[in-house]
């Protein structure tokens, strides 16, 4: 693991819970942007630049659809495509479904949906695949999706897999949710952490883990996770970690710069 973790580590059964849930946040009951973009709104990347052939660099196109869409319309991958990225910004009230695959670059080195910082109403969704060519990444510290600092962030129905480090890192977040997904084979645990807050996961399919299957890291609150299967994680299944330097929003302790 890159990072220290100490003070209190806990084998937890598969419903783990923080507090009390606010009202209307119970075990991800709803999306909190829900209905954030109209419906009919929708922009396909293959309409807008990107080949999504899974040879060339998507990269470029696929982010300047992101930051125009941004509280305006879907950005959506269709099926059956493979677009190749070497790590996207997500702006605030982003909609961003994706029913192909999004392959991190071998060599890219980066995380592959990084919410901006501060980021406000955010959501991943679609019944495809987040692939982080996990050993084709050599430095860094990358993670599926991550957030720092930000606010109303849902993620649901996909699938996240060959991370480097971590497969979904919510860092000094507050209400969020995941939603039926499905993880397989990361570096470090997907993860509530850095003081994040009224996070919830819920139906969650957890394989191959090196590190713990699942953790609350450094003074999260008000969180929890239900009705989910964890299994081949190298250390617990789920843990509770502190971490004085994680109890708050730390740069250093996250995958963004």
């Amino acid at each position: 693991m890159p990072r220290g973790r100490f003070a209190a580590s806990a084998l937890l059964s598969l419903a783990t819970v923080m507090g009390t849930p606010s009202s209307g946040a119970i075990a991800g009951e709803a999306s909190p942007n829900a209905g954030l973009i109209p419906p009919q709104s929708v922009r396909n990347v293959l309409d807008h630049g990107a080949s999504c052939d899974a040879r060339s660099d998507d990269t470029r196109a696929i982010q300047s659809e992101l930051f125009l869409a941004a509280g305006q319309a879907i950005v959506f991958v269709p099926a059956a495509r493979t677009c190749m990225v070497g790590g996207l910004q997500i702006p605030s009230k982003t909609h961003f479904t994706i029913d192909g695959t999004l392959r991190l670059i071998p060599g890219a080195n980066a995380t592959v949906l990084n919410v901006v910082t501060g980021g406000r109403s955010v959501r991943f969704d679609g019944t495809g695949t987040i692939d982080g060519s996990r050993s084709g990444q050599t430095a860094g510290e990358i993670a599926g999706i991550a957030s720092l600092n930000a606010r109303d962030i849902a993620i649901s129905n996909l699938t996240i897999q060959h991370v480097r480090n971590w497969p979904v890192n919510i860092a000094a977040t507050t209400d969020c949710v995941l939603e039926n997904l499905t993880i397989n084979d990361g570096g470090n645990a997907p993860e509530f952490a850095a003081g994040s807050t009224n996070c919830w996961a819920r139906n969650l399919r957890i394989s191959n883990i090196s590190d713990e299957a699942f953790a609350f890291y450094g003074g999260v609150t008000n969180s929890g996770i239900t009705g989910s299967v964890l299994k081949g994680g190298t250390a617990s299944g789920i843990s509770v970690l502190a971490d004085r330097a994680q109890s708050r929003a730390n740069p250093q302790d996250s995958p963004h710069s």
